[in-house]
């Protein structure tokens, strides 16, 4: 009778352990869900303020990195396509 108290308690410590780790494993992913969440939160910030990072890389020069918002973008794309407008007029 005694075996079996002792054996009944070593099980249930045993099962009080694996719970606990679960539940240690479970903050664990809670916790890096929330990090990453937070993470996709800043990002959506960034895209919302409308920056841009560009990475230029001049020939034989050093990696240069530069930010521009949309807009200043949307202009050097239209100012590119009107010269490029121009240029192909100038051919005709």
């Amino acid at each position: 009778m005694l075996d079996e108290r002792i054996e009944e308690d070593r099980r249930r410590a045993a099962e009080a352990e694996a719970e606990r780790r679960d539940q240690e494993r479970m903050r664990a992913l809670e916790a890096r869900i929330e990090r990453e969440i937070a993470e996709m939160g800043e990002w959506k910030t960034e895209v919302r303020d409308g920056v841009v990072t560009l990475r230029l890389i001049p020939p034989g020069g050093d990696d240069e990195t530069k930010e521009a918002t949309k807009d200043e973008l949307q202009e050097r794309e239209a100012q590119a396509n009107r010269e490029k407008d121009r240029g192909f007029d100038m051919m005709d």
